[in-house]
Parts: structure tokens; sequence; C-alpha cells
């Protein structure tokens, strides 16, 4: 009888796990206010004392950003929390949710990349350099404009990427800096004609070497473009997402040819087909594993092939718009609950 009993124990949870990637299974547990990250995750912080000091008795109105930076030796995780009104605090972290080192900004910032040449972290005016990390403000000198925009550091130069909507087409603009943060140079492409497209994020793949693209070719570094789109169809508002493919080497100078043309999806092969039920107010990540983006079903993400096509959906959490963001391998998330303050590191099961 006990071993009829383990026997059938044993099948309910080779059963149970078979589910977990199946779409049904992640839809009943979207439903479910218990976070998928509590028993995904593998070490936390909890940030409350920190946050509270920093926001002050009046401050009711604030939000906060989670980025993972990875320069050519390390890999931080920063969280930046913002006061509206009121400037920003940075918490730099290791991969074990060690904090390295904190520091506070009179205005608020969005900028976050390795910077070119030295690889220092740059996170919302703050610049991290050195083992242990230590913190240095106001950098760059010039308050550079980085809300809603993505960036990337290449060949000596530092890019910041964005798009915009004139009411009849769509365009892709980018600014190139010097590793001196000097004034930059300018340029601007059009993606679409008559259509609003938005730029979601962006993912930027140094090592050509192991992760290099087939379609660009040897010797091409890879920017993968996030557009979302929305349309009307019977009636019905249909949100989607492209991936593209694009050269880093394309942003230097002017943009005289956009990345790819999202109309016709030419060059073959650089647009992706349209990945359909998707969020469109949540960004799009880029992983050594896939892209990973957020679906129409709330706490419900998709893990897509560079062509588009699905690999895998996951539930992480019920709450809309909680900071995140994944590791380039693909193979930790990091998530900022702001209800309990706690920052969780937690795997992504890829």
């Amino acid at each position: 009888m006990v071993k009829r009993l383990l026997l059938l124990l044993l099948i309910i949870v080779v059963f149970a796990l078979s589910l977990t990637t199946c779409d049904l299974f992640v839809a009943v547990f979207s439903m479910s206010p218990f976070p998928g990250y509590l028993s995904q995750a593998v070490a936390s912080v909890y940030m409350g004392h920190d946050i509270e000091q920093f926001l002050g008795e009046n401050y009711t109105d604030w939000e906060s950003d989670v980025y993972v930076l990875r320069n050519s030796t390390s890999e931080y995780v920063f969280l930046v929390v913002r006061r509206n009104p009121g400037g920003q605090i940075v918490y730099a972290f290791d991969t074990s949710l060690d904090l390295e080192v904190s520091e506070t900004v009179s205005e608020q910032n969005r900028l976050h990349l390795a910077e070119a040449d030295t690889g220092d972290f740059v996170v919302g005016r703050v610049r991290f350099s050195g083992d242990p990390l230590t913190a240095s403000y106001p950098y760059p000198t010039d308050n550079i404009d980085a809300w809603d925009k993505q960036m990337f550091a290449h060949n000596g130069n530092n890019y910041i990427v964005w798009s915009g909507f004139d009411g009849s087409h769509s365009y892709l603009y980018a600014d190139e800096y010097s590793s001196a943060w000097g004034s930059p140079s300018n340029s601007t492409t059009t993606v679409e004609e008559y259509a609003e497209r938005r730029l979601v994020g962006l993912g930027y793949e140094p090592d050509t070497t192991n992760f290099g693209d087939p379609v660009l070719g040897a010797g091409i570094t890879p920017v993968y473009l996030f557009i979302h789109g929305r349309s009307e169809d019977g009636g019905r508002e249909e949100r989607f997402l492209h991936i593209i493919r694009s050269d880093a080497g394309a942003y230097s100078g002017s943009l005289v040819a956009a990345p790819a043309d999202l109309f016709t999806g030419s060059p073959a092969g650089y647009v992706s087909e349209k990945i359909e039920n998707i969020d469109d107010e949540y960004p799009v990540f880029y992983t050594r594993k896939g892209i990973v983006a957020g679906t129409d079903r709330r706490g419900t993400f998709q893990l897509l092939k560079l062509n588009g096509q699905k690999i895998k959906s996951f539930y992480i959490t019920p709450d809309e718009r909680t900071p995140i963001d994944f590791d380039i391998d693909g193979e930790y998330y990091y998530l900022f609950d702001e209800q309990t303050m706690r920052l969780y590191k937690a795997k992504t099961g890829f």
C-alpha cells in the first residue's frame, strides 16, 4: 500500500512539473496573489529602513528601478529609488545582494550603463568604479536626458537611443558621446511610416565570438531593438512587439538608413514576426537564453527567440510594473518588491 502511494505521489509530481511551461498552468497561477518569484528566490535583502530614511515622513509618492550591469570583469545590481518631487538614491549591490555603496543625488536621471573605455558603471549621474566599488557624483558633468531611453557602449563611445512620433512617421534617434561625455553627435532615421512605434528595450551583445548573430554575420556586434506597436483589428486594439536586429557600428555618425524597415520587413531576417498579446507599457529584456517580454496577462512573461517564436511562458508576480531586470546570461532576474521593500535574486529556470 505504501509503495502504491509513493508511486502515485511520484506520478503527480512529474505531471505537475511537466505543466510548469504549459500556458494553462501559467494562466491559473497568474491569477494567484502568491508571487512566483518567492519560490524561485535564492537571495533577498530588506531595504525598508534605508529607503524610509531617504524618503522621509512627507514622501508618499515614489518609484524605483532595477538595473543589472556588466563590464568585462564584473556584474552589479543597482536599485534606484526616486521621490516625487525630489532627488534619488542609488544603491549598488554585488550579485549576492551584499550592499557595496550608495549615493544620494539631487536630481532624477535614468542613465544606466557600463561606460566606454573605463568600464565604470554610470547610474543616475553616479559613477561607480574600482573593487570594491566607490561612488562619485555628479558624473557626467552635464545632466544628460536619459528618460525613457535606451543605451549601450561600443567601440569607445556611449550611445543613447530613443524613438519618437511626429503624428505621421515613427523615428529612431541616437546620440553618440565620446568616453568623456562631451557634446554628442546626433542621428535620425525613420522606423516606420504612418504608424506610431515605440522603442521599449535594447539588447547589446559584446561577445561576438560565442554569441554572434548568424543573420548579421561574422564580426558584427549585434544591437537588438524592441519595438512596440498598436493597431486596430475589428474595433479591438491589438498590442504587439517586433524584434529588430541591427549593427552596433551603424550608430556611429549618422543613421543614413534604418536598421530595418518594419513595414516591408527588410532586409530579410532583420525583423521578427509580429509577437502579439504583449504588454506595451512594460520594458523588454535581452538575455542569451532569449528575449523576455511581459504579456497582457498580468505577471506573466514570455521567453522568445530572436525571430519572435515563443519558447515558453512563465509567471513572476501579480503586481503590475514591478521593477525587474535580468542578467545577460539569462540565469537570474532581480526584482524589487515596493510593498515589502525587499530586493530579490531569483532563478529564471531558462
